[in-house]
């Protein structure tokens, strides 16, 4: 699932400048080529997105973050487009968007304190699938047994 279209990546450039960064002849852009960016794009932002503990690929009911992620998918897009042919350094601010992309994905992969994706289903945790409490022993298995046998002894 891609979080934007081809149609709204190609906004980003003019189709001139889209059709000479995609292709060899420089006629039209290629479709097939910003098809493979964007899915591209949508495994940063899954792999990011799971990371961080939601489910993938990211069905928000939230429209500010259908937005956000749409926008950072076309900032990182437009900036491997135009890495392709060493143009980066020709529109400063598709690096700055770039960075500021990645810094966000970085915040979606922290699943404590991290950035929250607003209607964004949340993987279940161990515990809320299962019923099952993780790590509740109170018995120890190492240092001192304080009167318990010591499971470590005869090891």
């Amino acid at each position: 699932m891609s979080y934007t279209t081809t149609e709204k990546l190609k906004r980003r450039l003019p189709e001139t400048a889209l059709a000479q960064l995609t292709t060899d002849s420089g006629n039209n852009p290629n479709d097939t080529m910003l098809e493979e960016v964007l899915a591209e794009v949508d495994g940063l932002i899954d792999t990011a997105a799971n990371t961080g503990g939601y489910i993938t690929p990211i069905a928000s009911t939230n429209a500010a973050t259908k937005a956000t992620l749409e926008s950072h998918e076309l900032s990182i897009a437009k900036f491997l487009i135009l890495d392709r042919r060493g143009m980066t350094v020709l529109d400063p601010a598709a690096e700055t968007l770039y960075k500021a992309a990645l810094s966000f994905l970085a915040g979606i992969s922290k699943a404590d304190g991290g950035i929250e994706l607003a209607g964004a289903p949340k993987k279940a945790t161990p515990t809320q699938s299962s019923g099952a409490v993780l790590g509740g022993s109170d018995r120890r298995f190492f240092g001192r047994s304080g009167g318990r046998p010591d499971p470590m002894q005869g090891l």
